[in-house]
Protein backbone atom coordinates (compact mmCIF):
# COMPACT_ATOMS: atom_id res chain seq x y z
CA UNK A 1 0.00 0.00 0.00
CA UNK A 2 1.69 3.51 -0.88
CA UNK A 3 1.30 6.61 1.00
CA UNK A 4 -1.02 9.46 -0.92
CA UNK A 5 0.52 12.36 -1.13
CA UNK A 6 -2.00 14.64 0.81
CA UNK A 7 -2.10 18.80 0.66
CA UNK A 8 -0.79 20.97 -1.95
CA UNK A 9 1.51 20.07 -4.70
CA UNK A 10 4.86 21.85 -4.50
CA UNK A 11 4.59 25.52 -5.46
CA UNK A 12 0.87 25.59 -5.05
CA UNK A 13 -1.02 28.19 -3.49
CA UNK A 14 -4.74 26.98 -1.77
CA UNK A 15 -6.89 28.75 0.29
CA UNK A 16 -5.86 31.94 2.28
CA UNK A 17 -5.90 36.01 1.32
CA UNK A 18 -4.85 36.69 -2.04
CA UNK A 19 -2.12 39.34 -2.22
CA UNK A 20 -2.93 43.07 -1.40
CA UNK A 21 -6.12 42.13 0.36
CA UNK A 22 -6.10 43.78 3.78
CA UNK A 23 -6.48 42.10 7.26
CA UNK A 24 -9.40 42.14 9.61
CA UNK A 25 -7.28 45.06 11.60
CA UNK A 26 -6.58 47.11 8.95
CA UNK A 27 -10.49 47.26 7.85
CA UNK A 28 -11.45 47.92 11.06
CA UNK A 29 -9.07 50.97 10.93
CA UNK A 30 -9.54 52.32 8.13
CA UNK A 31 -13.46 51.75 8.77
CA UNK A 32 -12.98 54.13 11.95
CA UNK A 33 -11.03 56.63 10.32
CA UNK A 34 -14.10 57.00 7.51
CA UNK A 35 -16.25 57.02 10.39
CA UNK A 36 -14.43 59.75 11.85
CA UNK A 37 -14.50 61.73 8.93
CA UNK A 38 -17.97 61.20 7.66
CA UNK A 39 -18.77 62.24 11.49
CA UNK A 40 -16.75 65.58 11.29
CA UNK A 41 -16.97 66.43 7.70
CA UNK A 42 -13.90 66.52 6.72
CA UNK A 43 -11.14 64.54 5.10
CA UNK A 44 -8.48 64.16 7.68
CA UNK A 45 -5.19 61.90 7.00
CA UNK A 46 -2.87 60.62 9.07
CA UNK A 47 0.19 60.80 7.57
CA UNK A 48 -0.54 64.50 6.22
CA UNK A 49 -0.84 64.62 9.76
CA UNK A 50 2.03 63.19 10.69
CA UNK A 51 4.28 65.17 7.91
CA UNK A 52 2.64 68.36 9.51
CA UNK A 53 4.00 67.43 12.92
CA UNK A 54 7.28 66.66 11.66
CA UNK A 55 8.14 69.45 9.76
CA UNK A 56 6.60 71.71 12.61
CA UNK A 57 3.54 73.06 10.65
CA UNK A 58 1.26 71.38 12.83
CA UNK A 59 0.71 72.42 16.72
CA UNK A 60 3.56 73.58 19.07
CA UNK A 61 5.06 69.84 19.17
CA UNK A 62 8.79 69.72 21.00
CA UNK A 63 11.75 68.61 18.87
CA UNK A 64 11.48 65.00 20.40
CA UNK A 65 7.91 64.48 19.01
CA UNK A 66 8.87 65.48 16.11
CA UNK A 67 11.34 63.46 15.44
CA UNK A 68 9.36 60.17 16.72
CA UNK A 69 6.72 61.84 13.97
CA UNK A 70 9.25 61.65 11.33
CA UNK A 71 10.45 58.12 12.61
CA UNK A 72 6.54 56.52 12.20
CA UNK A 73 5.99 58.19 8.97
CA UNK A 74 9.43 57.18 7.56
CA UNK A 75 8.74 53.56 8.63
CA UNK A 76 5.17 53.84 7.11
CA UNK A 77 6.53 54.67 3.96
CA UNK A 78 9.75 53.37 3.46
CA UNK A 79 9.77 49.56 5.23
CA UNK A 80 12.82 48.02 6.32
CA UNK A 81 14.91 45.92 3.33
CA UNK A 82 15.90 42.61 4.66
CA UNK A 83 19.02 40.93 3.58
CA UNK A 84 18.34 38.70 0.68
CA UNK A 85 21.07 35.15 0.67
CA UNK A 86 21.32 34.11 -3.67
CA UNK A 87 22.99 30.74 -3.54
CA UNK A 88 23.04 28.11 -6.00
CA UNK A 89 24.21 24.75 -6.84
CA UNK A 90 28.06 23.99 -6.40
CA UNK A 91 28.38 22.39 -9.71
CA UNK A 92 26.32 25.25 -11.52
CA UNK A 93 26.99 28.28 -9.30
CA UNK A 94 25.17 31.64 -10.41
CA UNK A 95 26.54 34.18 -12.32
CA UNK A 96 26.90 37.52 -11.23
CA UNK A 97 27.12 40.55 -13.99
CA UNK A 98 27.85 43.70 -13.16
CA UNK A 99 26.65 46.39 -15.39
CA UNK A 100 28.96 49.27 -16.36
CA UNK A 101 26.31 51.85 -16.02
CA UNK A 102 25.82 50.63 -12.39
CA UNK A 103 29.62 50.76 -11.46
CA UNK A 104 29.42 54.82 -13.06
CA UNK A 105 26.78 55.85 -10.57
Amino acid sequence: MSAERRGSKPGERRGGRKPGTPNKGSLRAQDALAAVNKRYRMKWDPLEWAAAVASGKEGDATMAERIAAADKLIRRLYPELRALEVSGDAKAPIPVVISKAILDL
